[in-house]
């Protein structure tokens, strides 16, 4: 009998970032969410009573992944754990078996009232709740839990996802190698609409970054916004028709930003804006018109520009390894 709803697994290794804290916080209050956290930091952190941690090495976790799945295959660093992603239903089946859902998502996340916008879905028993890494469910069953055996050769292990260290992307998106593509051929059920905020890289500003599953093409939405998190839920608040207008996100996704904390990491309602955790001026129900343009002022901040630094030194160094073979 599954009696409990989801459980969401995260395997990080290295030292969490400097807001790992206040997503756990946000986490804390969710009633149908449970969390693993697999990893070797055991800085002590207030950990809620919906999460479990797990601690391992890297070794042993690569270890465990060979004995579950039959095969040992490269892996050389945490990144390509993402391919592993829709295996974790068999890697971790000790750990999911009660639950009628298993998933990952993304630690640099603030996450809202997924009990609200999440947890119905699951009463809908689709087979895959999502599409991207920062947040997937998948139903807990055996043919969904093995689906990724799909893309090995069961004589030998060889596998176009498994076989190779580059990352492909298997655990989200719709290429070739994609096990939302697997899911679809197999004619499953799958909810794909996004409601999670997921910020674009690529810019100082936070402009929400979509992805347009039917077309498999990426979308910039470039709006003016103000993210607040208030009491266990997510807002985006903007200004439409001399309106204030406020709507709700099951999280916000802040991929490859390096967050400043100014704010207690105990705070209940803060401001998401330029890189920054800032305290929020007045209650978020004060927030007028008139006001707006005030609160939602940003520091400078250079992340764009460090981000292309990074990307550059990283073509540089694949440059230099290529051709001094």
């Amino acid at each position: 009998m599954k009696d409990k709803k989801c459980l969401l697994i995260v395997p990080y290794f290295g030292k969490f970032n400097n807001y790992y804290q206040l997503f756990l916080n946000s986490i804390a209050n969710l009633q149908s969410f449970d969390f693993l956290i697999v990893t070797d930091d055991k800085r002590k952190f207030i950990n809620p009573q919906n999460v479990t941690c797990l601690y391992m090495s890297f070794e042993d976790l690569k270890e465990r992944i060979a004995q579950k799945m039959g095969f040992s295959y490269p892996l050389s660093h945490p990144q390509k754990l993402c391919d592993y992603r829709p295996v974790y239903g068999e890697i971790f089946d000790d750990y999911v078996k009660n639950y009628q859902y298993w998933g990952f998502c993304d630690i640099d996340c603030i996450y809202g009232d997924l009990d609200k916008l999440v947890a119905p879905l699951m009463e809908e028993h689709y087979d895959k709740i999502f599409n991207l890494g920062h947040l997937t469910l998948i139903k807990n069953d055996l043919a969904n839990n093995k689906l990724y055996k799909k893309f090995i050769n069961p004589q030998n292990g060889e596998s176009p996802i498994f076989s190779t260290e580059v990352g492909m992307k298997f655990d989200e998106e719709y290429g070739e190698y994609s096990i939302n593509r697997q899911f679809v051929r197999e004619s499953k059920s799958i909810y794909s609409h996004q409601l999670g905020a997921d910020i674009y890289t690529k810019a100082n500003r936070f402009y929400l970054h979509d992805y347009d599953f039917q077309t498999n093409k990426h979308q910039l939405i470039k709006e003016e916004n103000l993210f607040v998190y208030s009491n266990g839920k997510v807002f985006n608040i903007q200004v439409s028709d001399d309106q204030i207008v406020r709507q709700e996100f099951a999280y916000i996704h802040l991929q490859k930003r390096l967050m400043t904390v100014a704010i207690e990491l105990s705070s209940k309602e803060y401001k998401i804006i330029g890189n920054r955790f800032e305290p929020l001026e007045i209650p978020l129900n004060e927030i007028t018109t008139t006001n707006y343009k005030d609160i939602r002022k940003q520091s400078f901040t250079n992340h764009y520009l460090k981000l292309r630094f990074k990307n550059l030194k990283t073509k540089i160094k694949r440059y230099i390894k290529h051709n001094t073979k």
